[in-house]
């Protein structure tokens, strides 16, 4: 495995996955945040146009020393921007191409891939996935939702069923069967990974204003009430 600190490397790799192509930059950089953190890092920012005119840069893979783990970033998250960019939004086709393009880079200079942390609005799929789970919960719940960080005794995070809701339709769906299939295609030589959906419980998964509105609001809107900028973690596991 090779750590490279302080230094400036450039990768440069197109690939084309079936009517879609995306042309992917990679520099290897100090990762300030985390070197502050007291955390010595190997960091790889890359860079991604595709066929279609979308470009996206907020891709990130980090190797965290004191977990010994690489974690994957692939799109800002409501805790950096707060807002979420409709061009950054990907085709399924498009989201394949990305991570077998960096999956490529990542096979051929040793690296490993240990997560992958990616937003609900990241992919067009895995956005009407998540929406369409959260109504169906919503048509079983009665009354306002119960989104408090301290709830009363015996009364359970109503954020808490929606992130496990959330959580059983993504493992079941696109994005985990071809992160998995792409991870065993150039990782899996010595070993066979498994991928599982952790969906973030945080309040800010709904937007301010469902906060103190009924699951029956929730079960009519268009959106299911949700941040596009939540997040969901897909955990790579031999």
């Amino acid at each position: 495995m090779r750590y490279i600190l302080g230094l400036f490397m450039f990768f440069s790799v197109s690939l084309c996955t079936k009517a879609e192509s995306v042309h992917l930059e990679a520099e290897v950089v100090d990762d300030e945040y985390e070197l502050r953190n007291m955390q010595a890092i190997h960091a790889v920012k890359f860079k991604a146009e595709f066929s279609s005119g979308k470009k996206l840069s907020d891709i990130v893979l980090r190797h965290h020393t004191l977990l010994s783990q690489w974690r994957l970033s692939l799109a800002r998250n409501v805790f950096s921007s707060g807002v979420h960019d409709d061009k950054q939004t990907l085709t399924i086709d498009e989201y394949e191409s990305l991570v077998s393009s960096i999956l490529e880079y990542v096979s051929t200079e040793g690296l490993g891939l240990d997560s992958i942390n990616t937003t609900y609005g990241f992919v067009d799929t895995t956005w009407e996935v998540i929406i369409n789970a959260l109504k169906e919960l919503a048509k079983t719940r009665k009354g306002k939702m119960n989104l408090e960080l301290e709830p009363e005794p015996n009364k359970i995070r109503d954020r808490i069923p929606a992130s496990n809701a959330i959580t059983a339709a993504l493992q079941n769906s696109d994005i985990t069967d071809k992160t998995c299939s792409l991870v065993n295609k150039y990782l899996g030589k010595d070993s066979y990974y498994t991928c599982e959906i952790m969906a973030s419980a945080e309040v800010l998964v709904f937007q301010s204003e469902y906060w103190n509105k009924s699951w029956e609001d929730v079960a009519e809107s268009e959106d299911g009430g949700l941040n596009k900028t939540s997040w969901f973690l897909i955990e790579i596991k031999r």
